[in-house]
């Protein structure tokens, strides 16, 4: 019993050393990760307007060429999109699969004449009211 006693003496002093966190150190660190939120949101908005800006200009992009390749192969643009079909008889595909969540609208203007490609220009439109232009038209 003698041997056990100052065993239970030590574990006793130790659990009384080890008090844990002040309320100073906690409203401290409640602080710094208030203010990295506080400088975290902006950036990540930031991001998000820079990516939807980008996916608008890459579905113009892409509904440019799109259009004039159709075009030089002998479509032509009809009410804002590609129209007719190519030498297998396949229709050439439409610019509306290039809408997303963000883009709402792609249309083409020019083209009216098959093999004609300067006069293309193609306008994508995002849900915000943005729009993007491309082509050799535009």
């Amino acid at each position: 019993m003698k041997q056990i006693q100052p065993l239970i003496n030590r574990l006793n002093r130790k659990a009384g050393a080890e008090r844990g966190f002040s309320l100073i150190e906690l409203i401290i660190v409640i602080v710094i990760l208030g203010i990295l939120i506080a400088i975290a949101i902006p950036v990540y908005n930031n991001i998000q307007s820079n990516a939807r800006d980008k996916a608008l200009k890459s579905a113009a992009s892409n509904g440019a060429s799109q259009a004039v390749a159709a075009v030089a192969d002998g479509a032509t643009i009809v009410n804002g999109d590609i129209s007719g079909t190519d030498a297998n008889g396949k229709a050439y595909p439409k610019l509306t699969k290039l809408t997303s969540d963000d883009v709402t609208s792609v249309t083409a203007t020019g083209g009216a004449t098959a093999g004609s490609t300067d006069d293309i220009c193609v306008t994508a439109t995002s849900k915000d009211g943005k729009t993007a232009k491309s082509g050799p038209g535009c």
